[in-house]
Order: C-alpha cells, then sequence, then structure tokens
C-alpha cells in the first residue's frame, strides 16, 4: 500500500530545471508529479537540499515553481515544492487532480494521456481511475447519486 500523502499522477511531462542564477538549463521528463513534488528522471546527482528552478511544460500553460531535492537515486531524483504562491499550487492542483464540472469525466486524465507510457487497455483503466476515487469527482459522484435515488 503507498504510504504517501498525496496522489501520484504518473506522467512524462517534460520539464526543464535549473540551478538559480545559473544559465544551464536541463531538459528532463517525470516519472511522476503530485501535489507535493516530483519525480524526474536522468537528472544530475545534485546534492540534497539542492535548490532548483522548475518549468514543467503542461498541456494546458507550463507551470514555473521552485523545488528542493528530497531523494537522489540511480535513474534520476525526486523533488518537493518549495515557496509556491497560491496561484502555483492551483495550477498543480489542477495538474495532479483536475476540477470536473461535469461537462467531459475524462478530460482531466485524458489531456495527460500522451504524457503517459500507458500501451494497453489495463494501463488506460489504471490512468482513469484516479477519477474513480477522487473525493471531488468519482466518491463525490457516488455520495450524490445515493442521495438522489433516496430523494
Amino acid at each position: 500500500m503507498d504510504k504517501r500523502s498525496y496522489p501520484r499522477v504518473f506522467c512524462s511531462l517534460p520539464v526543464d530545471m535549473s540551478l538559480p542564477g545559473r544559465s544551464f538549463v536541463g531538459h528532463y521528463r517525470t516519472a511522476n508529479v503530485s501535489r507535493r513534488g516530483f519525480f524526474a528522471y536522468h537528472t544530475p546527482r545534485w546534492a540534497i537540499g539542492t535548490r532548483v528552478e522548475v518549468l514543467f511544460h503542461c498541456p494546458d500553460e507550463p507551470i514555473r515553481v521552485h523545488a528542493k531535492v528530497t531523494r537522489v537515486g540511480r535513474n534520476g531524483a525526486g523533488f518537493d515544492f518549495i515557496d509556491v504562491d497560491s496561484g502555483e499550487q492551483q495550477a498543480l492542483e489542477h495538474l495532479v487532480c483536475p476540477e470536473w464540472h461535469g461537462d467531459d469525466l475524462l478530460a482531466g486524465q485524458l489531456k495527460l494521456a500522451p504524457y503517459t507510457e500507458t500501451s494497453d487497455f489495463r494501463g488506460w483503466l489504471h490512468l482513469t481511475s484516479l477519477l474513480c476515487t477522487h473525493p471531488h469527482i468519482g466518491g463525490g459522484l457516488a455520495g450524490q447519486s445515493t442521495l438522489s435515488a433516496s430523494s
């Protein structure tokens, strides 16, 4: 069982990272993103605590934030977001847990679909499973339909 505080969205988003005050920009790919942070593949072996400037190339619009290295592994590094203002937090939340207004149930998840490594039907079902378990989408709808049926 996953003990993380926030659910992760597994996606391979293009992300640019640089050290503050330096001109070098590295181009990487995420393995996953959550409200708290992300994991990126093939990053330099920066020391834990190193601060980076991050630009996510998202389907709707780019998101620019600051993060710090929290974990370094063989294939990349984990980062926690830092100094996130309310606008950046809202953009990150929309990325990992898109709001659904009833028009198109899968719109939020399907915009990330091209950035996933899903190649079979089972994977696509997993991709959309967040919709079923999210309290404001699937979970909320389940409660509403019960109320509607009993009204």
